[in-house]
């Protein structure tokens, strides 16, 4: 049995861990972690009770204000196969703060991209409004536009 964890490291490269029994060992890519991808087979409850591993994991070693997704995979199934209901993958999703929960299916690519684009789009927002506590979004409002002239103009000095 193979559960699959994603963290989003800097410049949105997606580093793989793979991981047989343990996370122990994969404590480095907690480390300044945006983002992170648990992903769990629905149609297999081990994989899914393999979760509490990596979400004990995530509470001792990545930053407590991490961003993430849980990925209930397999969804393309018939639902007489899965053996992990929604509301289970929802009520781990509630244990970790920052995490949103996405029924996925690898094979069909249901919901795989634009869950993704979401987790990457709130860890954005998240690193803007830690380091800019003046901006609240990404997007820029009528506000912003005049603070961003004048910063514009004191940035260069022509001479």
């Amino acid at each position: 049995m193979i559960t699959r964890a994603y963290v989003l490291k800097r410049r949105c490269s997606y580093t793989p861990i793979l991981c047989i029994r343990t996370t122990t060992s994969h404590t480095r890519y907690y480390r300044g972690a945006h983002g992170i991808v648990l992903v769990y087979d629905c149609t297999d409850r081990k994989s899914f009770e393999h979760l509490s591993d990596w979400i004990e994991a995530i509470k001792n070693y990545a930053d407590k204000a991490v961003r993430g997704c849980v990925f209930c995979n397999k969804t393309d199934l018939p639902k007489e196969s899965h053996v992990v209901t929604r509301e289970e993958g929802l009520s781990v999703t509630k244990k970790l703060e920052g995490f949103k929960f996405f029924e996925t299916s690898a094979k069909t690519g249901k919901n795989v991209i634009s869950s993704l684009d979401t987790l990457a789009r709130e860890c954005i927002e998240h690193k803007v409004a830690k380091e800019l506590p003046g901006l609240n979004s990404v997007s820029s409002t009528p506000e912003d536009k005049p603070r961003r002239a004048q910063r514009k103009k004191g940035m260069c000095k022509q001479q």
